[in-house]
């Protein structure tokens, strides 16, 4: 949101000619959108990978116990769904 106002400035100081003002605002604009879109989206790519890895090993220690001869591992019950937290926050100015 941030960013849409700064580009939203940057255009209207553009229009006013005050081009000084307006690059300024388009350098800081690139900054402000990755901290709105680009981080939390690295993070949720961090998470998810991070809770495939874990499914991944608990599959890959049941294949081996398996493998060695216990039967309980093939028999266990299924993990537990991941639990999706919204991250969203909402802020009234």
């Amino acid at each position: 949101m941030f960013a849409g106002v700064v580009l939203w400035l940057a255009t209207v100081e553009a229009i006013h000619c005050e081009f000084g003002q307006a690059v300024f605002s388009l350098l800081v604009a690139p900054g402000l959108v990755y901290l709105a879109v680009g981080k939390p989206l690295r993070e949720y790519r961090r998470r998810v990978k991070a809770e495939q890895a874990a499914l991944a090993a608990r599959a890959e220690a049941g294949h081996r116990a398996f493998l060695a001869g216990d039967l309980s591992s093939a028999l266990a019950p299924p993990p537990e769904a991941p639990k999706h937290r919204s991250h969203r926050t909402f802020a009234a100015v």
